[in-house]
């Protein structure tokens, strides 16, 4: 009988624990660059090559020797080709619905001589069921650019409407070398 209270007692007591757990959790997602498709193409999920989102004039690649964590990160860099109104994008797809009050991306960032008139940045852009923009920001007020270290950055949209769909990413527009690393994504 005491064996079987012991057990009663024990499920309550993971029952309490799960439950806890869950409540006030967020949804989250942590995107490194460690896994690239074969031959290394893009990391898992990601898109490097859409040429509707301007990436002409960019090469999007695997960096080994510049990382923040891990073995890879992303290296976003121009070629030739590439002018002060162009910009290379590397974006994830994430399906909803999604619920909770802003959506936040936060990831860690390295710049090399990224042009006056560019800026690096964190894309994050929701979408309801129609495709139709419900809210965006890829940081360009901010005006990230010239040359800096490491640096963990962040940015947040309202979740407005019924979003079904959230573009992530990391964008160069102009001149210069971006690397990203360890984007963290989550509903708050």
């Amino acid at each position: 009988m005491n064996c079987f209270f012991g057990k009663i007692l024990c499920c309550i007591g993971l029952l309490f624990c799960l439950l806890n757990s869950l409540i006030g959790q967020t949804d989250s997602l942590t995107l490194g660059f460690e896994t690239w498709n074969s031959p290394p193409k893009a990391p898992m999920g990601w898109d490097l090559e859409s040429t509707k989102l301007g990436v002409s004039g960019y090469r999007l690649v695997r960096e080994d020797q510049v990382v923040k964590k891990g073995k890879y990160a992303l290296r976003i860099s121009q070629d030739s080709s590439a002018t002060e109104s162009t910009q290379g994008i590397a974006t994830y797809i994430l399906n909803g619905p999604f619920t909770g009050r802003k959506l936040v991306l936060s990831g860690w960032l390295k710049g090399a001589r990224i042009s006056p008139g560019g800026f690096a940045g964190l894309l994050i852009r929701s979408e309801n069921a129609e495709g139709q923009v419900l809210a965006f920001d890829n940081m360009e007020k901010r005006q990230i650019n010239g040359s800096f270290e490491w640096e963990q950055f962040s940015t947040q949209i309202p979740l407005l409407g019924s979003v079904h769909r959230v573009v992530i990413g990391v964008v160069l527009k102009g001149r210069g070398v971006l690397w990203a690393d360890e984007l963290s994504w989550g509903v708050e």
